[in-house]
């Protein structure tokens, strides 16, 4: 390894602390420089000293023997760090599989395809919960293909996390991975949280959710394909026919079908007007990229209907009876049960849960909330 990736390790020291704090970990391998190595063997005897740990170590660089020099010099202080000597690609095949399962990985960024060739020899052995740091300094981490990768398509039982390096500004990234100790369960959303409050807030409400109109968009273009006559006037424009004459006489459609096709391609901006001629939007199908792998179910509000009173009572109960809140303040709490929360504000006003002052510009609850069973 260069003098320049050693020497930028050393910006992850409180990281590696950190780890080493919250994970607690007894198996560990660092597949990195040697500062990088010594700094994290220094945090474990620092934030987890009650712990029987095992630190594995590769030196990326095979000439340097500083972390030999290290463990020769603090003996026995330092006797639960073990250096490996060779590469970790020339281990035997069980040799990761006997020494882990590993609690935390610390990988010092060589190269991105070393990056993945490390993780893809790793995670088959890192325990559930266990988390895996890559101390990345080649570009920056929006730039940065291999961790974009994970980012979009991470299994259901990994969690990513995109650090700042410390001490190098926001030019590179620390990346952090931990296996779940369990796999993702479906969530009612709503009906845990009436379970749990009393409140049926709507899981979409919350803002975190996917962009309906993205979904909306990506079905329209999925709908397009599935049409006979779209998908021929769509893979002809990518061919390169770019003018309604050509794609006439290519697809054999009828001037007043074609004529619809286009103009269908180009509401949905899967397909564009240049001066050249229709031309393909490639930014339609970028999107693409975007979309959730998986997408909360909507919230089911109807059974609460035959129940009206309970559902106004539980969003009258998050007011006070003695302090005023200004109008905007109520629009956000209602909409978290409706997306009309204007018609519903007006509902709990006339109902009587809630009370307005003269102006109608402030609210507060009647009473009647806390007062009904």
């Amino acid at each position: 390894m260069s003098a320049s990736s050693t020497d930028r390790t050393t910006n992850a020291p409180e990281v590696l602390a950190a780890l080493a704090t919250i994970v607690r970990p007894q198996r560990i391998l660092t597949l990195a420089s040697a500062s990088a190595t010594i700094a994290l063997t220094r945090a474990v005897e620092l934030s987890a000293p009650m712990v029987s740990t095992r630190i594995r170590s590769v030196v990326t660089d095979p000439n340097d023997s500083s972390v030999e020099d290290f463990v020769r010099g603090n003996q026995p202080k330092f006797d639960f760090l073990e250096p490996i000597s060779g590469s970790v690609f020339d281990l035997p095949a069980r040799h990761l599989h006997d020494i882990g399962p590993f609690d935390l990985v610390w990988i010092g960024s060589d190269s991105l395809v070393n990056d993945a060739r490390f993780l893809h020899c790793v995670w088959p052995h890192v325990a559930a919960g266990g988390v895996v740091g890559i101390d990345n300094a080649m570009q920056h981490a929006d730039a940065n293909p291999l961790w974009n990768a994970i980012l979009h398509f991470a299994a259901d039982d990994v969690e990513a996390l995109s650090l700042p390096s410390l001490g190098m500004g926001d030019a590179t990234a620390i990346g952090l991975l931990r296996r779940r100790t369990e796999s993702l369960r479906p969530v009612n959303f709503t009906d845990e949280m009436v379970a749990s409050t009393g409140v049926p807030v709507r899981f979409e409400s919350i803002g975190i959710h996917d962009d309906p109109s993205l979904l909306d968009h990506a079905t329209g273009v999925l709908h397009v394909l599935a049409d006979a006559d779209l998908r021929a006037v769509l893979f002809a424009i990518g061919g390169g026919v770019s003018t309604l004459g050509a794609l006439r006489s290519h697809t054999s459609l009828a001037e007043r079908a074609l004529n619809k096709a286009v103009a269908r391609l180009i509401a949905l901006s899967i397909v564009s007007r240049t001066d050249d001629g229709l031309v393909i939007d490639r930014s339609t199908f970028e999107s693409f990229l975007q979309l959730p792998r998986r997408t909360p179910p909507p919230t089911e509000m109807s059974r609460y209907s035959r129940d009206r009173p309970a559902f106004l009572k539980a969003i009258a109960d998050q007011m006070s009876e003695t302090t005023w809140a200004t109008k905007h303040h109520v629009n956000e709490l209602c909409s978290l049960f409706d997306d009309d929360y204007a018609t519903l504000r007006r509902e709990l006003v006339d109902t009587g849960f809630l009370e307005r002052n003269s102006t109608g510009s402030m609210y507060r609850s009647s009473g009647r909330a806390h007062s009904q069973p």
